[in-house]
């Protein structure tokens, strides 16, 4: 008796399976969504991504912070000289070098990171597409 249970479980089951053909463009959808190495391009570009915003952040502390030690009100001298009406100084660094060539370099690799991401997309385009080609011969 269980046995004959087990035997109509085991064939109704097999009647429910429906065969469904793939096209190459769903194919290709499919490896691009859920290929393991794309996904670590995609989060790598990300990361480049997030340290250009850090890094001008990063430039723009820099000059805020310089120009926090700018004082404004009535000048006057430790001499006790009568104040001027024209006094200029300079505190404000304008060209903070490094730092924007910092910022340049992390754009670049923000730059290379997105083209890596883009060439392995490619590739796993392009394989797909052989092994499909080559099934389907």
């Amino acid at each position: 008796m269980f046995r004959h249970t087990f035997v109509l479980l085991f064939f109704n089951g097999g009647l429910l399976c429906e065969i469904h053909s793939l096209t190459l463009r769903q194919a290709v959808e499919i490896a691009l969504k859920e290929n393991p190495d794309l996904m670590l391009s995609r989060l790598d570009e990300q990361k480049a991504q997030e340290s250009v915003r850090i890094a001008k952040d990063r430039l723009c502390q820099t000059l805020r912070r310089q120009r926090a030690g700018e004082v404004w009100g009535y000048p006057s001298s430790i001499e006790g000289a009568a104040p001027s009406i024209i006094q200029t100084r300079n505190r404000l660094a304008l060209f903070n070098q490094p730092k924007k060539y910092e910022l340049a370099k992390v754009r670049e690799n923000a730059r290379t990171a997105a083209i890596a991401t883009q060439s392995k997309s490619d590739e796993i385009a392009f394989q797909t597409a052989s092994l499909f080609w080559t099934l389907n011969r």
